[in-house]
């Protein structure tokens, strides 16, 4: 994507526009493709596109204040930052700038305080929003996890009654263990709102088994097990909670399938070979 959109934006340079203009029209190029890579969960090069952007037009107020809450959305409050202190963006009041100056003088928690001073003020696309945050908790990085965080929690603010964002921030948080009432309650908010729906009855039920309820998450998960039987993520789930279980000839069966369906699902592998070796699964 990177070398098709230097091509053509490089080919904006041969034309009989002036020199300002000519940058101006390229910049709005990068801010546009840095966008739909925000929307397809692509952030390096979303950050990469507002880059050139930002080079191309430093002058101009109002595309810095946009690109300022862009690169808070990609995970980039630095960048961010560094627009707001250097006094180039439009709209910016003490507050938001003394965050900005924390920011590139301090921790993690400064970071995530700008982060959500400019969501505050920013776009009310909570979908755009759950997807970058969920793209950057994948990481595995616990400060790049802190900075999605403000992006899920900003998403389920924006759209407290949407089943689809509910059920994935809840799902995000109960698969990494963490906030497990807040995740349980998410999801189970999603399965009123859109009720019978395999992929929320999955998510249903491995928060219960997080949270430590494996009985109560059990029905959930046979239903979504039989509404779904080609999904290897809701096989893996269902296979690891009968080995929990001591249910181990059902474990086996689920968890097979699992690997079956997708043999790079690590973890259900793992759960497979457990099974396998442990003749007595303990309930835990």
């Amino acid at each position: 994507m990177l070398a098709a959109l230097l091509v053509s934006c490089n080919a904006l340079s041969g034309c009989g526009l002036g020199t300002d203009l000519r940058r101006a029209v390229v910049a709005n190029r990068y801010l546009a493709q840095g966008n739909a890579r925000l929307a397809h969960g692509d952030l390096g090069a979303a950050r990469w596109c507002f880059d050139r952007a930002r080079g191309l037009r430093p002058d101009d107020p109002q595309f810095a204040r946009m690109l300022v809450t862009r690169y808070v959305i990609a995970g980039a409050p630095r960048e961010a930052a560094q627009i707001v202190v250097a006094g180039l963006a439009s709209k910016v009041d003490a507050h938001l700038r003394d965050r900005a100056t924390a920011c590139l003088e301090g921790d993690e928690r400064s970071e995530t305080r700008l982060m959500g001073a400019v969501l505050a003020d920013g776009p009310r696309d909570a979908e755009l929003l759950m997807r970058c945050g969920t793209v950057l908790f994948l990481s595995k990085d616990q400060r790049t996890r802190s900075k999605a965080m403000v992006l899920l929690d900003r998403a389920v603010d924006l759209a407290p009654e949407d089943a689809i964002v509910l059920n994935n921030v809840g799902y995000v948080y109960a698969d990494a263990g963490i906030r497990l009432n807040e995740a349980l309650a998410m999801v189970r908010r999603a399965d009123m709102l859109s009720p019978d729906r395999d992929y929320i009855l999955d998510s249903l039920g491995w928060a219960y088994f997080r949270r430590g309820m494996v009985r109560e998450a059990l029905p959930h998960l046979q239903r979504a097990a039989k509404m779904a039987p080609d999904s290897a993520e809701i096989q893996y789930h269902i296979g690891k909670l009968y080995r929990r279980l001591g249910r181990r000839r059902e474990a086996q069966r689920h968890l097979k399938a699992a690997v079956r369906l997708d043999p790079t699902l690590a973890p259900a592998q793992i759960e497979l070979d457990l099974c396998l070796e442990l003749p007595n699964p303990v309930l835990g």
